[in-house]
C-alpha cells in the first residue's frame, strides 16, 4: 500500500474542505484509490483515500482501516513471507487499540471507530504521519502534499523551520515547514476522541526483553536475519546499491551468499571536476572495481548536470518538506524504476548498528556522572574533540539542564559557519523547536535497557535519511529494502550491544564473512552532488528572488544580504562547501513554495 488519506470534517467547514482538488491531484499524479465513507461520532464527514500499487487495487477489503507499508508477519513468524493488504488489516483490527501493534513491517495505519480515530506510525520509525487539526476539522495523511491540497486554505511556509534547516538540520517532529501541520513523533500512538488528541510514545525497550548473547550466537543470528529478509523477498529483478562504503559492500556480499543470479550491483556518482574541494562525487569507480573482483553484474548511473537540473521539479514535487537532501535516492530510485528494477536494496542504517561508538560511549558515561560544567571544562582541556564537542552549546540552554542528545542536535544545528548570519533570537526560537523534543528523548533515556539502546532510538529520532530513501521509492513506484534498520534485526544488535566491542565495523565484516576492505574508499561524500561547482551559476538568480520578496529581516532571523555580500566579495566563502550548501537549501525552500502554492 502506498498511503492514505483521511478526511474529517463537520457539515459547518463544507467549503473548506476540497475533496475534488486532492481526487484530481491524486489523479493527475497517476496514484490509483479507493474512496470509502465511514460513520463516526465524532465528525459529520469522515472519509478516506487507501492509495495502492498497481497489483493490489483488486483486493477486496471493506474494513475500517487505512495503512500503508509492507507486513512480514509478528515477531515470531520468521517464515511468513508477506502478508496481504486484508490480512495486514485485519491483524491491526484485531490489535489492543491501546498498545503498539508490533509486527514485523515499516507499516503505518488509521483506524476509524464508531467514537474515536486511533493511528499509529511504523516501528522501524522510517515513515511518517502528518496531521492537521481544528474544532470542526482534521486531516491525517502519509503525505504533505495529499494534506494541504485537501484543505480550502492558504497554507504557510513556517520560518523556524526554514531558519533550521538553513543552519544545518532539518526539521524532524512534531513541527513541520508547513505552519499548522505536525508530525507524529517516532514510534507513537494518538488516539482521537470527544476529549481531544492524545499521545502515547514507547521506546525500544518496551518491544523486547534484554538477553545476553555472546559475539559467535549473536553473528549467527544476525546472519541468519538478514538472509531470511533477502531470502523472503519474492521480485525478479533487484537492484543493491554499491558504493565505496562499507555497509553496501556488506549488503552485495549478502546477495551473492544467498541470492548470487539474482541481483545487478548499481552504483550512483556525479560528473564533477573537483576543482573546489576533495569530496568523493563519484564513487562508481571503487563500486565497479568491488563488483569486477566478485564477478557480479554492475551498472552505473553517472548524474551531470544538466540532468540534475532536468529532473529538480520532480524531486521537489514529491517530497513532504525541501529538509535533508535526498535527491541522490530519487535519482538512483528513478533510474531503476526506469530500467525495470522493482527492487532496490539500501545500506543505511548500518552507521547506526556498528560504526564505532567508543567516543559517544565515553561522553554519555561522562555526562551522566559530572556536571554539566565539570564536561565543559574538559571539552576545552580536549580542544573540544569528538563527541565533547556538544558541550560547547551548554550557554544557549540558559537554567535548563539539557540532555546528552539535546547538545547533540545543537551542534548539528549550529556548527556551520552559515550560523554567523543568524540572529540570537532567531536561534532561540529554533532552540525552542528542539526543547519541545525534551520530554519524549528523557523517557526514552529513562526506559533503555542498555547504552546501545538509548543510542540507536535518538539516532532514528534525528537521522531523516532512511525516511527520505523510502519514501522517494514509494512515490516513484519501486519498493525498498533496508535490511539494517529491520526491527528484529536491530533488537539483536541491541541486545548484543553490552558487550564492548561487539558494534564495529570489524564485527560488520565478519558477520557477512569478510569484504574487499582495501578497496574502499578513503573519504566519501554521501553521495552530496558538487555544490561548489553546480551551485554559484545560479546564485544571481536567487539572490535576486529573495532580495525582491525581502522575506528574511536582518535583525530577527537571518542576515540575508550579509551572507550574499560575504558570497560576492569573498572567493574563499563562495567556493567553500557549506556556502553553497546553504545556495541549494534556498532553492529548494523556493522551489517547494512554488510547487505546492504555498505563501512566505
Amino acid at each position: 500500500m502506498k498511503g492514505f488519506v483521511l478526511v474529517c470534517y463537520n457539515n459547518n467547514q463544507e467549503n473548506n474542505v476540497s475533496n475534488t482538488v486532492l481526487e484530481n491531484y491524486l489523479s493527475d499524479s497517476d496514484f490509483l484509490y479507493k474512496k470509502n465513507k465511514y460513520e463516526n461520532n465524532l465528525y459529520d464527514n469522515v472519509i478516506g483515500y487507501q492509495l495502492y500499487n498497481n497489483n493490489e487495487l483488486d483486493e477486496s477489503y471493506g474494513g475500517n482501516v487505512l495503512l500503508t507499508g509492507e507486513c512480514f508477519g509478528v515477531f515470531n513468524d520468521e517464515n511468513k513471507i508477506k502478508y496481504s493488504h486484508k490480512e495486514y488489516a485485519e491483524l491491526v483490527e484485531q490489535s489492543d487499540k491501546t498498545e503498539f501493534v508490533k509486527l514485523d513491517s515499516d507499516g503505518v495505519f488509521c483506524v476509524i471507530d464508531e467514537d474515536e480515530i486511533y493511528f499509529q506510525n511504523d516501528i522501524t520509525g522510517i515513515k511518517k504521519l502528518f496531521y492537521y487539526k481544528d474544532d470542526n476539522l482534521f486531516i491525517l495523511s502519509t503525505s504533505v502534499p495529499f494534506l494541504i491540497r485537501a484543505v480550502t486554505k492558504s497554507w504557510r511556509i513556517r520560518k523556524t523551520s526554514v531558519l533550521s534547516y538553513l543552519c544545518g538540520r532539518d526539521v524532524k517532529w512534531p513541527y513541520t515547514f508547513i505552519d499548522e501541520i505536525l508530525v507524529l513523533p517516532p514510534l507513537s500512538i494518538a488516539n482521537l476522541s470527544v476529549d481531544g488528541l492524545t499521545l502515547k510514545s514507547i521506546t525500544f525497550s518496551e518491544l523486547y526483553n534484554l538477553e545476553r548473547v555472546n559475539k559467535f550466537e549473536l553473528k549467527t543470528d544476525l546472519y541468519k536475519s538478514y538472509k531470511n529478509q533477502v531470502c523472503r523477498r519474492e521480485e525478479e529483478k533487484i537492484a543493491v546499491t554499491l558504493s565505496g562504503g562499507y555497509d553496501s559492500n556488506c549488503l552485495t556480499k549478502l546477495f551473492l551468499q544467498s541470492k548470487p543470479n539474482s541481483f545487478t550491483a548499481v552504483s550512483l556518482g556525479y560528473a564533477s571536476k573537483r576543482v573546489a574541494d576533495k569530496n568523493i562525487y563519484d564513487e562508481t569507480v571503487y563500486a565497479e572495481k568491488i563488483a569486477k573482483k566478485l564477478k557480479i553484474p554492475f551498472k552505473r548511473y553517472l548524474i551531470n548536470k544538466l540532468l540534475f537540473f532536468e529532473l529538480l521539479e520532480e524531486y521537489v514535487s514529491l517530497i513532504d518538506q525541501p529538509g535533508h537532501d535526498p535527491s541522490s535516492n530519487f535519482i538512483l530510485n528513478k533510474m531503476l524504476k526506469k530500467d525495470g528494477f522493482e527492487l532496490v536494496v539500501n545500506g543505511l542504517g548500518g552507521d547506526a548498528n556498528f560504526a564505532s561508538k567508543k567516543y559517544i560511549k565515553i561522553a554519555f558515561f561522562l555526562h551522566s556522572i559530572f556536571s554539566n560544567n565539570v564536561l565543559y571544562y574538559l571539552s576545552k582541556l580536549f580542544k573540544f574533540r569528538g563527541p565533547f564537542t556538544y558541550f560547547k552549546y551548554l550557554k544557549d540552554f540558559g537554567n535548563d539542564i539539557p540532555t546528552f542528545y539535546e547538545l547533540y542536535e545543537k551542534s548539528l544545528l549550529f556548527s556551520s559557519n552559515i550560523d554567523s548570519f543568524i540572529s540570537d533570537e532567531a536561534k532561540s526560537l529554533i532552540l525552542r523547536d528542539s526543547l519541545s523534543r525534551k520530554d519524549y528523548i528523557l523517557n526514552v533515556k529513562l526506559k533503555s535497557k542498555s547504552f546501545f539502546d538509548n543510542y540507536y532510538s535518538n539516532t532514528l529520532l534525528l537521522n531523516p535519511c532512511e525516511y527520505h530513501a523510502s519514501l522517494t521509492a514509494e512515490r516513484l513506484n519501486i519498493k525498498i529494502l533496508i535490511p539494517f534498520i529491520n526491527v528484529k534485526s536491530v533488537l539483536k544488535v541491541i541486545n548484543g550491544s553490552h558487550y564492548n566491542n561487539i558494534n564495529n565495523r570489524e564485527f560488520e565484516m565478519e558477520i557477512f564473512n569478510g569484504i574487499d576492505k582495501d578497496l574502499l574508499a578513503d573519504k566519501k561524500s554521501g553521495f552530496s552532488f558538487p555544490y561548489t561547482e553546480w551551485m554559484p551559476p545560479i546564485s544571481e538568480e536567487l539572490f535576486s528572488y529573495y532580495e525582491d520578496l525581502d522575506y528574511f529581516d536582518l535583525d530577527k532571523d537571518f542576515d540575508f544580504r550579509g551572507f550574499v555580500k560575504k558570497y560576492r566579495e569573498d572567493s574563499v566563502f563562495s567556493k567553500s562547501i557549506k556556502s553553497n550548501i546553504l545556495i541549494w537549501k534556498l532553492l529548494k525552500v523556493k522551489k517547494f513554495v512554488e510547487i505546492n502554492q504555498l505563501e512566505f
